[in-house]
């Protein structure tokens, strides 16, 4: 063989072993794309059901504070019912006090 088929023949293997390896990166980036496509999918999937479970929790949440909301009205007319059917403890203690002077004054036993 002559030195100048040699330099070609050197020259076709490193070329073909580069293409090759061209082939190959490419072939590996490509897998790697349709890895991170998966990844992506699975994650938007992911995010989809969470999303989904807090709207539902949330749904759940606020019902449950419109029927405790309900609730306190409810006890809060309820309060202003009582209160206003109740002697204040002041207004009490000063006619308790008042009977027993008139108790004392008549002479009568008390109650207690």
């Amino acid at each position: 063989m002559n030195k100048k088929t040699d330099k070609k023949t050197k020259t076709e293997k490193r070329t073909t072993a580069i293409d090759k390896l061209a082939i190959l990166v490419a072939k590996n980036f490509q897998d790697m794309e349709n890895k991170f496509e998966r990844l992506e999918n699975k994650m938007d999937q992911g995010f989809q059901y969470l999303e989904n479970k807090m709207n539902v929790g949330f749904k759940n949440v606020n019902e449950k504070f419109d029927h405790f909301h309900a609730r306190m009205s409810y006890l809060e007319r309820d309060v202003a019912e009582i209160r206003e059917k109740v002697i204040p403890k002041d207004e009490f203690e000063d006619l308790e006090s008042r009977v027993k002077y008139c108790e004392i004054k008549l002479k009568i036993e008390s109650g207690k």
